[in-house]
């Protein structure tokens, strides 16, 4: 597997993917508090957000939550504007999707399609992963208050390995059986924690990185982690198609 993936080349497409990836979380965050906010109240939807941003390493938790109670307050606004600001987030979103799929079907040996298919597709994806990610917020916010944490964390890994599965499924354009991305799933699940977590300790115990970058440490530590998420995403990806290589493979008998 280490092998197949200095073939690949999975750490420079993580790169890339990665630096969308840390570029589309604000139009992330505009579009799920604008889309939701359609059939719940944006303040809501930006008060769900904020509680999962908290989680982020050092202080770029504390930035995204600021930025989410801006987009969520009432703003005059323009119609120039606010097209603007559409067209920026669903190019952000679409590209950093775009990036990660691209690098998924590589993985998977797939043909590359035409430009403008790949950039639907990529759109359609993240748009639908936005939602899903801002309906998972408040819908675990809300098992928090009702249940307690344990349940909502039991909730909140169950949504992301359900989430990690459909990308995994997605990204190798469903030529895989759905066996196959459960285990694989369930690893991101647990990486994507650890990364949160490693990082945030890295951060609160290694003073060198806030003396150096400063309040900027955060956000340095955000970029680090949103290309350790890509990375264990391809990984994922790459163990999914060994895993149905190898359930496709005849068992030879002695």
């Amino acid at each position: 597997m280490f092998g197949a993936q200095r073939e690949l080349h999975l750490s420079s497409s993580a790169a890339s993917a990665g630096f969308w990836l840390f570029l589309s979380i604000v139009p992330a965050a505009v579009a799920i508090v604008n889309v939701l906010g359609l059939v719940l109240d944006q303040q809501d939807v930006a008060d769900s957000l904020g509680n999962l941003a908290e989680v982020f390493p050092g202080t770029s938790g504390q930035l995204l939550v600021e930025r989410l109670q801006t987009i969520a307050a009432p703003s005059a606004g323009t119609g120039v504007t606010d097209t603007v600001l559409v067209v920026v987030c669903l190019w952000t979103i679409s590209t950093a999707m775009h990036e990660l799929l691209g690098a998924m079907g590589r993985v998977h040996q797939l043909p590359r399609g035409s430009f403008v298919t790949r950039r639907l597709v990529a759109l359609g994806v993240g748009l639908i992963g936005i939602i899903a990610i801002g309906a998972s917020a408040v819908w675990i916010i809300a098992a928090d208050r009702s249940t307690g944490p344990i349940p909502a964390k039991v909730i909140e890994g169950a949504l992301v390995t359900i989430m990690a599965g459909a990308l995994l499924l997605i990204g190798a354009q469903r030529t895989v059986p759905v066996k196959s991305v459960i285990i694989p799933g369930i690893s991101v699940t647990l990486i994507l924690y650890f990364i949160g977590r490693g990082l945030t300790v890295y951060i609160t115990f290694a003073p060198n990185m806030s003396r150096i970058y400063g309040t900027a440490a955060g956000v340095m530590a955000a970029m680090l982690a949103a290309y350790l998420g890509a990375f264990a995403v391809l990984l994922a990806s790459l163990a999914t198609r060994i895993l149905t290589n190898r359930s496709a493979s005849p068992t030879v008998r002695s």
